[in-house]
């Protein structure tokens, strides 16, 4: 039982490392459309 426990946590981590490695590019180009399409509105 122990060992079945520790296997879900580690790839509870694991998931958790992986999402938070694939979501910050995400945000980041995210917040660069924000950023393009508020300086576009200003020349428009």
């Amino acid at each position: 039982m122990k060992g079945v426990s520790g296997v879900q946590e580690e790839n509870f981590f694991k998931g958790m490392v992986w999402a938070t490695l694939l979501s910050i590019p995400l945000w980041l180009s995210f917040f660069g459309w924000i950023k393009m399409t508020i300086n576009l509105m200003k020349y428009l």
